[in-house]
């Protein structure tokens, strides 16, 4: 299955097991620029279509292109430009040769595909944003809805119109044609009147379901008798409904969702639905027929709804609950982030909030001053921000949809002159509140900030947003700072991984939060984007000293220095020159091969991208390093290049190659391929693996105040017994034995690339460890060799 959202990525998911296998990522910037609002998968398989605030339109915003994905390989083919304005709707014809666009400039264009992509028609005269369209599955209509409360059906051989379809009393979010091309169905956001329409001439045919819920997506079953319909605002539980066709009769739904649920699509064979949205942006596939769950796709991360601050103790609580959203209200709180440890500064994950002593939450009164909202702008959002003084108003803050839209949460500042508040689209702006003067935008968030809270210092502010992110501003000389960025920003995710990291990219976290942010590395509006968590890069950017010290200082530049001091840190820092080497796989040149041949001969390559030499290139089979035995590993004399070869014995069924790559700086992303095997193998193998030990014991210390009694005992004993598999179940048993005085740092490390260098992916490993040990701050685990110096 197929998503897409506003987090600016398209993920592929596998449905058994709920995981994203892979992502399709393109240019972004800031703020807005980058989401996706649009996208199609071609009849074919071979072709995805993505449109949103992309670069590459003609416009002055030139952020209206489509992007042409090659499926299979993730590589961008082309770039279809010509919209001015951000692209919304997006469909492929039933035979994969035309694709149509919707956009916010009021046009949709049909683009032929084959040879190359070229525009074919621009149909013109919708009188506002084009939402949705749809092919007839012989490809010569095309259906459009917009916000203008009409459809219109149009000849895509000359791209002349048909009709032009009213009766919706409101915007139309979703139009779909029916697979045998009878029907035509339409969802109004306002009315949330599903209506039936004639598919070959646009003629009414009846409102087929009056739904409590505007339905934002829209999709037939296979066989054409059902509807699923999304749902957004109104009355009721954000319900999916199935709606039978031509009866207009409710068969069954889902109730799963917990908020707006922005799209729905039908498997090819008709048993499954998928849905899209709810309050922790998940996606949900259930039965069509009763409606029962089958899985639930969701990242680790939740909207952050609620938070708190206690400076004194340097607390940071918040929550992850929606309960009925109330701007008014601070929590409820659940959890919390510690950022001392007594007096010094030190960012360590708390857990769940028992004590709520000392914290505080947005306030919105302050002497005779209050803040109200109340409706406003084209939509009639919460859009005015009021500062009353004994109940009058003082001053109103207005936003529209090209700011914040709405104002989601507010607070004073402790002196009581300023006041801040974050609205939709990440805005987060500070205001005067004796002139209504703009002090300063806090620049960071990238989706609705639901929550803020100030120290009673008025030194800090922290702001929860629905981008699963909470963030420490410095609110110390905003005056005079028109741009204000975050001191710390934080994400912790429904495993309790965690991270904390600054703009400049130093972090600190538990053990495997730093897979959960990265850098993302644009390449231009015509080729796919790359990003690099920052694992890849931890030698130089796990740094939990330099958190520490911008948290002590108050000022990113100014705590990077200090800890530099001690520590090389830089203020500016280029990533761009750290990148890892680019690794691919020459043969095969897919990501996934069929073969009935028993030995597959790979070749691949790993080029600098930087000039930084290729330091290390390693190929897992299932995870595991293949047999160096006849590897061949080429290296040019510059270094920038590093080539490999090697042939590998497959084994019945699927088989996972991985290919890596190194500079000194970073690792590259894993590149896989699937290999599945048809046949059987040649004749039965009669490899006996080999058994590597490593067994580590140290019961005296070169400092006597901590030796311990049975340590070296043990790890001999053990080495023994598996000695004794030698000729049984293992061909033979290699064993490395290191006791008391050998047990050194260097040896212990020298004894593991033992392990790595020796042991093939057929073969089996052991490492046994006796002996002391500690857990840093991160909760990692250190073993302690004889030589150790426990200070």
């Amino acid at each position: 299955m197929v998503s897409a959202g506003e987090d600016k990525t398209v993920r592929v998911w596998e449905i058994e097991s709920g995981r994203t296998v892979r992502k399709f990522l393109g240019e972004i910037g800031p703020g807005q620029e980058g989401k996706v609002y649009a996208m199609a998968l071609s009849p074919d398989n071979r072709l995805l279509a993505v449109g949103g605030w992309f670069p590459g339109g003609d416009s002055g915003m030139a952020l209206a292109a489509v992007r042409l994905y090659d499926f299979n390989t993730g590589k961008i083919k082309d770039l279809l430009t010509g919209h001015t304005n951000v692209v919304t709707a997006l469909a492929f014809s039933g035979d994969s040769r035309f694709l149509a666009s919707g956009s916010v400039d009021r046009t949709v264009r049909l683009w032929r595909l084959e040879p190359r992509p070229a525009e074919a028609a621009v149909l013109s005269g919708h009188r506002d944003f084009v939402s949705s369209v749809a092919f007839s599955p012989d490809g010569k209509l095309l259906v459009s809805a917009g916000y203008d409360q009409s459809l219109r059906l149009w000849r895509t051989e000359d791209g002349g119109l048909v009709r032009e379809m009213t009766g919706h009393q409101g915007q139309i979010w979703a139009a779909a044609y029916s697979p045998d091309g009878r029907y035509i169905v339409s969802g109004g956001y306002q009315d949330k009147i599903l209506k039936l329409w004639d598919g070959l001439d646009g003629g009414f045919i009846k409102d087929l379901a009056v739904l409590r819920q505007g339905p934002p997506g829209l999709c037939f079953s296979p066989d054409g008798k059902r509807v699923v319909a999304g749902a957004q605002e109104g009355e009721g539980d954000f319900t999916c409904p199935v709606i039978e066709v031509p009866s207009g009769r409710v068969l069954s739904g889902f109730d799963g969702h917990h908020n707006s649920v922005k799209a729905a699509a039908v498997s090819p064979d008709g048993r499954w639905a998928a849905t899209a949205g709810g309050n922790d942006n998940e996606v949900w596939v259930w039965e069509l027929d009763t409606g029962r769950p089958v899985k639930k796709m969701v990242g680790a991360g939740r909207p952050v709804w609620s938070v708190g601050l206690a400076g004194d103790d340097g607390r940071i609580a918040w929550g992850n609950r929606y309960t009925n959203y109330d701007r008014r209200k601070s929590g409820p709180w659940e959890w919390f982030m510690g950022l001392k440890d007594g007096p010094e500064w030190c960012v360590s994950l708390g857990g769940e909030l028992l004590d709520e002593s000392g914290l505080l939450g947005a306030v919105h009164r302050h002497g005779p001053y209050s803040l109200e909202v109340r409706q406003g702008g084209p939509m009639g959002w919460y859009a005015v921000l009021q500062i009353l003084k004994d109940g009058r108003v003082e001053r109103e803050i207005e936003w529209g949809p090209e700011s914040g839209s709405e104002h989601r949460c507010f607070t004073f500042t402790p002196d009581g002159k300023t006041v801040v508040s974050g609205g939709n689209n990440g805005v987060l702006t500070a205001y005067d509140v004796l002139t209504g003067r703009e002090v300063t935008d806090f620049i960071g968030h990238e989706s609705e900030v639901w929550a803020v809270a100030v120290s009673k210092d008025g030194r800090f502010l922290v702001s929860g947003s629905a981008d699963q992110t909470f963030r420490l501003w410095d609110l110390t000389g905003i005056d005079g700072r028109p741009r204000t960025y975050p001191l710390v920003s934080f994400f912790v995710g429904t495993d309790r991984e965690w991270v904390a990291w600054t703009p400049k990219g130093y972090y600190t976290g538990s053990v495997k939060g730093d897979r959960y942010i990265g850098w993302h590395v644009n390449r231009g509006p015509e080729r796919e984007a790359e990003f690099y968590p920052a694992e890849r890069f931890a030698a130089g950017f796990f740094r939990p000293d330099v958190i520490a010290a911008v948290l002590a200082a108050g000022d990113v530049q100014k705590g990077i220095e200090r800890a530099g001091q001690i520590r090389k840190a830089e203020s500016k820092v280029d990533v761009g020159n750290m990148l890892p080497p680019m690794a691919f796989f020459v043969q095969p040149d897919r990501n996934y091969l069929e073969t009935s041949a028993p030995v597959l001969k790979v070749r691949a390559w790993a080029r600098s991208i930087t000039g930084e030499p290729v330091t290390e290139m390693k190929l897992l089979l299932g995870g595991r390093p293949v047999d160096e035995r006849d590897l061949i590993l080429e290296t040019r004399p510059d270094a920038s290049e590093m080539r490999l070869e090697k042939e590998i014995a497959l084994t019945p069924g699927k088989n996972t190659l991985t290919l890596l790559a190194a500079n000194r700086h970073a690792r590259s992303n894993p590149e896989t391929i699937t290999v599945v095997y048809q046949g059987r193998p040649e004749a039965e193998d009669s490899y006996k693996p080999t058994l590597y030990v490593l067994a580590v014991g140290v019961s005296r210390y070169e400092n006597e105040a901590i030796n311990l009694g049975l340590a070296d005992v043990d790890a001999q004993a053990l080495a023994e017994v598996l000695k004794r598999q030698e000729g049984r179940l293992y061909g033979r048993v290699k064993v490395r034995l290191l006791l008391n005085e050998e047990a050194t740092r260097g040896a212990v490390l020298d004894g593991l690339d033992w392990l790595l260098s020796e042991a093939t992916q057929k073969d089996v490993a052991v490492l046994f460890l006796a002996g002391h040990g500690v857990n840093d701050n991160r909760g990692g685990y250190y073993f302690l060799g004889h030589d150790v110096d426990v200070k």
